[in-house]
């Protein structure tokens, strides 16, 4: 048990060794630049400082955008010689997400002697999150194909959120914040005092508010339908997320 407990106090505070040295920093007389690797947050460059010895700022640029990627939407299909009655359809849909992101953050070390921080500050990217376009060029319909110039009235529903088609046509999104607050916790430092390359390392929520449905071809889409029924899909789940967990490594080296 003696040699367990010695063998962690030699590890903790070697780690220590290696990742402290803040004392005494002057303000922005260091500079660090950093790759970054995250989960919902993507791949980046950084470049950070220090502002005292216990607070140090980064700011940077994060690439997230995925390729577009198709799959069977459900769809309702207007009858006008039966009132209030449609039809259950699917079309097909092409989806993309886009989480790319410029950042600006606020480390802050309670202990300037240790690596541990507590992160605060903004992302700053597209508001339009999630984009869906279904383009009908068929339109199945129990089972059977039709023409898209044959079937003028379908739609689709999101949530609580109707989109009708136009000219064939339904494109819809996720709309965020543009600008999106986040705090999180981490260990290590924003600019590496005692050796060249440092790691940090970092849990955290950037928080974009509730997520709204837009459509370009249909603005005037009808919010809070009590008929509309959930689909299920993926577009569905992320228009009800408030916020998205960020975890990412930060490798980063000492220029000055």
């Amino acid at each position: 048990m003696r040699k367990i407990t010695t063998l962690l106090l030699s590890v903790l505070f070697g780690t220590t060794s290696l990742f402290a040295q803040r004392d005494g920093v002057e303000p922005f007389k260091n500079l660090s630049v950093g790759l970054n690797i995250g989960i919902l947050s993507g791949v980046g460059i950084d470049a950070g400082t220090y502002v005292s010895d216990h607070v140090g700022l980064r700011a940077g640029f994060s690439y997230l955008k995925s390729p577009s990627f198709e799959y069977e939407i459900d769809a309702w299909v207007e009858d006008k010689q039966h009132a209030n009655y449609n039809y259950e359809a699917t079309v097909e849909a092409k989806a993309r997400v886009n989480l790319s992101t410029f950042k600006v953050l606020a480390d802050y070390y309670p202990n300037k002697k240790w690596p541990f921080h507590v992160t605060g500050g903004f992302y700053i990217g597209a508001s339009n999150i999630v984009t869906v376009d279904a383009l009908a060029d068929d339109i199945s319909v129990d089972g059977k194909s039709y023409k898209k110039e044959n079937i003028k009235n379908w739609y689709i529903d999101v949530g609580d959120t109707r989109i009708k088609a136009k000219d064939g046509k339904v494109d819809a999104a996720i709309t965020t914040w543009s600008v999106k607050p986040y705090i999180g916790i981490g260990f290590g430092n924003t600019v590496p005092m005692n050796h060249r390359v440092g790691v940090m390392g970092e849990l955290g929520i950037m928080f974009h508010g509730k997520p709204k449905i837009t459509s370009k071809a249909d603005p005037d889409i009808v919010n809070h339908v009590a008929e509309a029924d959930e689909s299920g899909e993926f577009f569905d789940v992320m228009h009800k997320v408030v916020g998205l967990p960020v975890l990412s490594i930060r490798i980063c080296g000492r220029i000055f």
